[in-house]
């Protein structure tokens, strides 16, 4: 099973001199109240995000393709991350097999006290 979870991103990792990357989708929610959607992640370098994103104003209704972002238009990051939970696998797994089993176990149960009647 696989589930997303949001979380915060540093605003000062991202503005550091040496460059900044994230290879995850983040959203950019920006003082004047809109937000850029980076699908991919983003690139930092120099105080800008240097990846095209989707930006919405603050409505939602309209949007464009912006190329690059000065970092100090930002007051908050988020990305997404996504979480396979192998436990909650594990177990539909186990109680599919359980069920299997269970089905042919009867089954051949079944078949058994039918042969012994005959």
């Amino acid at each position: 099973m696989i589930s997303t979870h949001v979380a915060p991103l540093d605003k000062d990792k991202v503005a550091q001199d040496g460059g900044y990357m994230i290879k995850k989708p983040v959203k950019a929610h920006l003082h004047d109240g809109s937000v850029v959607v980076y699908e991919n992640g983003f690139v930092a370098v120099n105080d800008t995000i240097r990846t095209s994103g989707i930006k919405y104003n603050l409505t939602r209704d309209d949007s464009l393709i912006i190329q690059m972002l000065p970092t100090s238009e930002v007051a908050e990051y988020e990305y997404y991350r996504k979480f396979w939970h192998a436990d909650t696998f594990l177990l539909t797994l186990t109680g599919d097999a359980f069920y299997i089993i269970l089905f042919y176990a009867l089954k051949a149960a079944s078949a058994g006290i039918s042969s012994m009647g005959a």
